[in-house]
């Protein structure tokens, strides 16, 4: 689908900056091409994949290639994503629920 994204002439005129995409086939080695990644310039990445996956998702060659462009990655390795969209300046606020609401026996220690 990529390819048919940068060879199809009326969709590649039309290919620009994005603000958010979510990492095709979970990461994994073989998806989001340079070239891909390159069109696209995404400002925010998601990787859906499962924590502690057996195929260690995303790919490490995966990941560097979309930080050359991103300001962030994010994963649902850490669980749920709340994705706000601010349309008047552009930005995008993600909250990664189990960082944001983690459990009371997994929070940080505060002595009295």
């Amino acid at each position: 689908m990529e390819q048919e994204l940068l060879t199809h002439k009326n969709l590649r005129d039309k290919i620009t900056r994005t603000s958010l995409v979510i990492a095709g086939h979970h990461g994994s080695k073989t998806s989001s091409s340079p070239a891909f990644v390159k069109a696209i310039q995404p400002s925010y990445v998601v990787f859906s994949n499962g924590y502690r996956n057996r195929y260690h998702f995303p790919h490490s060659t995966v990941i560097k290639r979309f930080k050359l462009y991103a300001k962030a990655l994010y994963s649902t390795q850490n669980g749920m994503l709340d994705v706000h969209f601010m349309v008047k300046n552009q930005q995008c606020n993600i909250i990664e629920y189990r960082k944001q609401y983690r459990h009371y026996w997994n929070r940080p220690y505060k002595p009295l």
